[in-house]
């Protein structure tokens, strides 16, 4: 096993070693190892996708890099050093001075997700997938569940694995979330472009859903990847200014992809605030991870700004009243992952909000940059926001859905 005997945080930073949550994070199984990772039934996927250009299509003998800060930030997907290989997460965490890490899906378990998401549009995506497709896609997010049940009991509570959780109904998902939380699975991702169960977010009926996250102290997840079918039409984006962008590991790098990719979570987050639920359920534990988080605090002006000046929003019309406002709502039960590009501290320094963001490495896909660490720490810097929003950032907002 490797021993890090160096460390990967910079030098400002380095107070936090050991302290550090890091809220998106990802495995990235390489295609050759899907079948020994998740099962034979992967195998239909796999073929799909080896005889494309997606770039899934990755091949890596062995998760065998050398364990250096350099490789840890520049060497990315299947060939970052514990990008697969589990023994070495550990020792990889170490070197980032990071305590606990959210583990999103990286490459079956994100395909499965987008192969569902697309059901009914196979020509989106993996178009030769048409018979069965729906049934197959489930049977795929069952098998990389079962994958974050085996890691979660080997490598729990360092990584935190979140499966993925759909249903046709409320009873669906319940039985789902049971089922999963049973298992010792703390951390679920339920798609934001689909109604959950098949009802609004903010339902009543979905109660007894949040219910049971509240009592075992459970994180809901929103994570780019489900947001496809949110739109009527993804032909928005169908013009020769938006052609010929390459493809993320999980999203199109298109500018209007990349400016849009946030609605679908936008639009949920809007229902469940809006909605009461965080007023029904002030416990409930809600991360929103990758996409984006420059929406956020105008998002929470405009909630606050709507229901400051609406009459539509009291006891006599709805029976209930919010007894907080949106905005402290969203900093109360709501913690988001920005890009290590955005400016945080910017934002932070316009909108307050300073309880809501939370570091996010985005290890070990290209979406996390080079130096994510060290662009936040800037960031922070430069709005001259000082140690204590520093700390909060990387250490103690994340606690929230990453509970011990």
């Amino acid at each position: 096993m490797d021993m890090p005997t160096t460390t990967a945080v910079p030098a400002d930073l380095q107070p936090f070693i050991g302290e550090i949550l890091d809220a998106d994070a990802h495995e990235h199984t390489p295609v050759n190892h899907w079948r020994e990772a998740f099962g034979s039934i992967t195998d239909r996927l796999a073929e799909v996708v080896q005889a494309s250009t997606h770039p899934s299509n990755e091949f890596q003998e062995a998760d065998d890099t050398e364990l250096t800060p350099d490789n840890l930030w520049n060497q990315k997907r299947a060939a970052a050093p514990g990008s697969f290989n589990f023994d070495r997460r550990g020792p990889a965490l170490d070197m980032m001075g990071v305590k606990s890490q959210m583990l999103f899906a990286g490459t079956m378990g994100l395909q499965a997700v987008i192969l569902l998401a697309t059901k009914d549009v196979p020509q989106a995506i993996h178009g030769s997938i048409t018979e069965g497709r729906e049934k197959y896609a489930l049977d795929l997010i069952r098998a990389y569940n079962e994958w974050c049940v085996r890691t979660n009991d080997a490598y729990g509570p360092r990584v935190r694995p979140v499966v993925t959780i759909v249903g046709e109904t409320v009873d669906d998902l319940i039985s789902e979330l049971k089922h999963w939380s049973a298992k010792g699975i703390r951390a679920f991702w339920t798609p934001a472009s689909v109604l959950p169960g098949g009802v609004s977010p903010a339902h009543t009926d979905l109660d007894p859903f949040y219910d049971i996250f509240e009592q075992g102290n459970l994180t809901l997840c929103s994570h780019v990847g489900a947001d496809l079918g949110f739109l009527k039409t993804e032909r928005w984006r169908d013009a020769p200014a938006f052609s010929g962008f390459k493809l993320g590991g999980e999203f199109s790098l298109d500018p209007w992809t990349l400016n849009n990719m946030s609605k679908a979570t936008e639009n949920f987050m809007t229902t469940l605030v809006l909605g009461g639920v965080f007023e029904r359920h002030p416990k409930l534990r809600y991360l929103v991870a990758e996409v984006a988080a420059n929406w956020v605090g105008p998002l929470a002006y405009s909630m606050d700004m709507w229901i400051e000046n609406s009459g539509a929003f009291n006891k006599r019309n709805t029976g209930w009243a919010m007894e907080l406002s949106p905005s402290e709502y969203v900093m109360r039960n709501i913690r988001v992952v920005p890009f290590e590009f955005e400016d945080v501290g910017g934002y932070i320094k316009r909108f307050g909000l300073e309880d809501v963001y939370v570091y996010g490495s985005d290890f070990p896909h290209i979406e996390g940059g080079k130096n994510p660490m060290g662009r936040f720490n800037e960031s922070i810097n430069a709005a001259g926001l000082g140690d204590a929003v520093k700390r909060k950032f990387f250490c103690e907002n994340a606690k929230w859905v990453l509970p011990d």
